[in-house]
């Protein structure tokens, strides 16, 4: 590749090269030549249009492989995939090619996949050196542009260019702008920011300076008054204008960043929405859409961060299935699926929940934090099936959420003695009205009644639920078949609960027989006549 740039001024050494194409009739030499000056001077569309006209020729043999490389060299530069088959990627069995992992590595990047191009970049950058200093930028260029977000790499990466000198101003943007990210990347902030001035200072229109440019505004997003809105300006109208190019990409990344950093997540979620989704590199997942799968991961966790609020569970629900088509599909995505099923059954929306949970790949299904969620999902929802949610609670380990769990699973099966067992222990408000409920629709009499004695010691107990207590435990007491010791301190209870407890505690010990039915029904009648009306308070 040394040859193909040429030593003549590119003006002069042009029309020759086409004229000579001309008179030869496309024949294959000349039109290697062209093409190869092309890419020489970076002109790499240039070089592939004029390789896919028409042909006079069939070239073969060595000319025909000079052609498929030239092309390949120029789709490569593109951040095109190339084929396999590519002359590029002949590993020679009689001789070691040193040049064989520079396009190993171009062609890793072509085709999104960064870990392997991780493990070339070393040999990569030997072979760099090598490469004419134009040619040689623009690799790394697309190199780097690849491992973005890995800076060990991209560092080895950047080391073949670090000793380039007489570069254009637009080569010298090129080069500090991808120092800047390596600064990023690695937490240097003020390395980051003198990069950026240094790349933005030409002013000129090369793709690197503007992306400088987007990145200093985003930088100042934070600053107070009239430097800050500039700044925002600034950023939206990268937005509007580069919108369907990778600089809109990189604009909408790095605004959407900053609002996820001041916690503005539902800004932040229609921001990076609104990122280009038609990358410039094939097979490489799009920024905007990893990094509106991290705003909803950061929107469902169950803590904010530190000087953040979450939105309302409402809004968090809303935002969530406006932009649920990030949750990439598969296992990379099951954690923000987990969150959300834990928010819609915390809103009392199990049917929703148990519906996401059919999505949760068979892999993370079989772990504790997800088997407990289905088995909620399961157990709440009518039309689950409490099987099930029994068979998925087998697999995690006791606690407190498991018990509550299983209560409500073999509630659901009518196994009401069997689901208060399952709370009894449980201090919780909740826990213990729940578990009073159950003895009482089992007809436990006794058992609720003592239930219900422990519930209204609880001093948290609200008003009407402690009317509610009462009243059921006058008439569980009523119905047992013996007599319920009512705890001291709820006997001296002012109002109309506490002269129904004392009612209670100083009515006979029923007998057995017609005459101990006989007092029970005298005894619920007393009850009866102390209970508040029906809609009273």
């Amino acid at each position: 590749m040394q040859g193909w740039k040429g030593t003549a001024p590119f003006a002069e050494r042009l029309p020759v090269l086409r004229a000579a194409l001309a008179h030869a009739d496309q024949g294959a030499v000349e039109l290697a030549e062209l093409a190869e000056f092309y890419v020489g001077h970076g002109l790499y569309r240039e070089a592939l249009a004029v390789l896919s006209a028409p042909q006079a020729e069939a070239p073969a043999g060595a000319l025909r492989e000079r052609l498929d490389r030239v092309r390949d060299v120029a789709s490569l530069l593109l951040g095109r995939p190339i084929s396999p088959a590519s002359p590029l990627l002949a590993d020679a069995t009689s001789c070691t090619r040193s040049d064989l992992h520079l396009w190993q590595a171009l062609a890793a990047a072509a085709s999104g996949e960064p870990a392997l191009l991780a493990g070339l970049a070393p040999r990569a950058r030997s072979a760099l050196r090598d490469v004419p200093q134009d040619m040689r930028l623009a690799m790394v260029q697309r190199l780097a542009d690849a491992v973005e977000d890995d800076p060990a790499t991209l560092r080895v990466l950047l080391g073949a260019i670090r000793p380039a000198t007489g570069l254009t101003p637009e080569q010298a943007a090129a080069r500090n702008w991808q120092y800047a990210r390596l600064a990023r990347q690695e937490g240097h902030r003020a390395d980051e920011a003198q990069y950026l001035e240094q790349a933005a200072r030409g002013g000129g229109r090369s793709l690197p300076e503007i992306f400088a440019r987007a990145r200093l505004a985003a930088i100042n997003l934070s600053r107070p008054g009239a430097e800050g809105r500039r700044a925002e300006a600034q950023i939206n109208d990268v937005l509007r204008t580069y919108r369907h190019d990778a600089l809109g990409e990189e604009a909408a990344v790095t605004y959407a960043n900053r609002l996820l950093d001041q916690g503005a997540l539902g800004a932040a979620l229609a921001v990076a929405d609104g990122a280009s989704q038609a990358s410039a590199r094939p097979g490489v997942e799009s920024r905007g859409a990893r990094l509106a799968a991290t705003a909803l991961r950061r929107l469902l966790s169950d803590t904010a961060p530190a000087g953040q609020t979450l939105p309302e569970p409402q809004e968090q629900l809303g935002l969530f299935w406006q932009y649920e088509g990030y949750a990439t599909p598969g296992q990379r995505g099951d954690d923000i699926r987990l969150g959300a099923m834990k928010l819609l059954l915390r809103q009392g929306l199990p049917e929703a929940a148990r519906e996401l949970g059919q999505q949760i790949s068979p892999a993370t299904a079989q772990t504790s934090v997800a088997s407990l969620l289905l088995a909620r999902a399961e157990a709440a929802d009518p039309q689950g099936d409490p099987r099930r949610a029994l068979a998925l609670l087998g697999t995690v380990p006791s606690s407190v959420e498991v018990r509550r769990t299983t209560a409500e699973a073999l509630a659901r099966l009518d196994r009401l003695e069997e689901a208060a067992a399952q709370l009894e222990g449980l201090r919780d408000t909740a826990d213990l009205r729940r578990r009073a409920e159950l003895l009482f629709q089992a007809r436990a009499w006794q058992a609720a009644s003592t239930a219900y004695g422990e519930l209204l010691r609880d001093p948290g107990l609200p008003a009407d639920a402690r009317a509610d207590a009462t009243s059921r435990l006058a008439n569980a007491a009523a119905l047992a078949q013996q007599r319920t010791a009512v705890p001291a301190e709820l006997l001296a209870t002012e109002g109309g609960s506490g002269t129904l407890l004392r009612v209670m505690e100083a009515a006979p010990a029923p007998g057995s027989g017609m005459s101990g039915v006989r007092g029970a029904l005298e005894r619920s009648r007393q009850i009866e006549a102390l209970l508040p009306p029906v809609g009273g308070t």
